[in-house]
């Protein structure tokens, strides 16, 4: 049995739980906190990054969370989040690198940190950050807002990953701001 090793706060963890829970592939939990280190999980994945998938009975260990929704959805055809032509899927590609990375990048990064230092760092700094990553959120809120006003999903008719990773950082950047 597949068993995700993830740190319940981390959102790439989150979307792998999503897709995991979409596609109904049965898994056990194993918690990661960041702030220690456990040598036999360095041993699976060589470094201290969450998200990973790991099947002893297979000898299989999948790190990041792209490579591990993308191996799922390659090997367990049910519950399809890449569906259409190759064009669609490349729009679904571009959704979940635009959220994955730059989202996290300009939006949800600089808010986690921002709230976490505020307490001890410069607060007139810990304020321009807060600020700036809710700038950038605006943006890409509307982005969604566009795509969402002409299809029913991010990057077309049905759900997929794109709507997964947007999820997640919207649903990272709500929680460090509410």
């Amino acid at each position: 049995m597949w068993r995700l090793y993830q740190f319940p706060l981390c959102l790439f963890s989150r979307k792998v739980r999503l897709l995991l829970a979409e596609k109904q592939i049965a898994h056990e939990l194993h918690q990661v906190l960041p702030w220690e280190h456990h040598r036999a999980y360095r041993q699976l994945s060589h470094t201290d990054q969450t998200p990973l998938m790991h099947d002893p009975d297979r000898g299989m260990v999948l790190v990041d969370s792209r490579a591990i929704c993308e191996f799922f959805e390659e090997t367990v055809l049910e519950h399809s989040l890449m569906l259409g032509s190759a064009e669609g899927r490349a729009e679904t590609r571009r959704l979940v690198a635009r959220f994955d990375e730059q989202f996290y990048a300009k939006v949800s990064r600089p808010l986690l940190h921002g709230r976490l230092l505020a307490p001890v760092a410069d607060t007139d700094r810990a304020k321009a950050l807060l600020a700036d990553a809710l700038w950038d959120a605006e943006g890409y809120l509307d982005e969604v807002g566009f795509l969402l006003g002409i299809q029913t999903w991010l990057a077309g008719p049905t759900l997929s990953l794109a709507d997964l990773s947007a999820a997640e950082e919207r649903s990272r950047c709500c929680d460090q701001v509410g």
